[in-house]
């Protein structure tokens, strides 16, 4: 809701006492409403700053390389693919799913 104010600013020097006093007291009320935005605006932009370090602090921890690699679990036993080795050449090893016969 728009809030409309007028002043009459005094130019005549003789009726300073009757326009004076209402125009100060109108820059004092714009003063005050002026004063009363900005620390409104301070307080939206702290929210602000504050919503956004939550958004990337919690877009950092549900972001993983798990989310974009399925990694496989692999036992290696380097006695038995040396056996492997030495007895049919390098090749797959049976249990391997790359095995070709």
């Amino acid at each position: 809701m728009a809030m409309v104010q007028i002043v009459i600013v005094p130019v005549s020097f003789a009726e300073k006492d009757v326009l004076l006093i209402p125009f100060v007291e109108f820059y004092k009320i714009i003063t005050f409403a002026c004063e009363e935005t900005v620390n409104v605006m301070k307080e939206l932009r702290k929210e602000h700053k504050e919503v956004l370090r939550a958004i990337n602090n919690q877009k950092a921890k549900t972001t993983s390389l798990l989310d974009f690699v399925n990694p496989s679990i692999i036992r290696l036993n380097e006695a038995k693919h040396m056996s492997i080795t030495a007895d049919e050449a390098p090749m797959s090893a049976l249990s391997s799913p790359n095995y070709a016969e």
